[in-house]
């Protein structure tokens, strides 16, 4: 038992030796440094759009070929490839995201139970996609881009 008791105090002496005991103080040095304001540079890359910049107009022609069903006595409809036109402009917001306000137009001609023909016109809006730009790193000078689209739309045709 006098062991057991002796090795007791001699494990908390121990304890009690082997303890930090922080005596010193430590020095901080203090460091004086002068700064001098210059004029703010502006940087090169920004992905925003000033508010008259990054317009575009976009004018096209092509070729419309009308996809027609047969008619009752198995005769086919003699298709007519006819001229289209579109004009549509757009705002580039970003180098990745455009907006765009369209319009396309022509006429069908269609040689079915006599000649007829029909005028059509499309209005579309669509939210536009670089796909380059944002997979990529911005090019202003890129070759080709791949731009999915997006939007909606109304045409209306009229006449025989």
């Amino acid at each position: 038992m006098k062991k057991n008791i002796l090795f007791g105090f001699a494990a908390c002496g121990a304890m009690l030796l082997s303890a930090n005991v922080a005596t010193a103080q430590e020095a901080v040095a203090v460091e004086e440094v002068t700064i001098t304001e210059t004029e703010a540079v502006e940087c090169g890359d920004h992905f925003y759009s000033e508010r008259g910049a990054n317009w575009f107009l976009q004018i096209g022609a092509g070729m419309e070929l009308p996809m027609t069903d047969r008619i009752a006595d198995g005769q086919e409809h003699h298709r007519h490839i006819t001229a289209s036109y579109n004009i549509a402009f757009g705002k580039w917001f970003s180098p990745y995201l455009a907006w765009r306000i369209g319009a396309t137009g022509g006429a069908y001609h269609v040689d079915a139970d006599g000649y007829n023909k029909a005028k059509y016109i499309n209005a579309n809006a669509d939210l536009m996609w670089d796909m380059f730009n944002s997979f990529g790193s911005v090019k202003s000078d890129r070759f080709l881009s791949v731009i999915p689209f997006v939007g909606l739309g109304v045409s209306r045709s009229w006449g025989s």
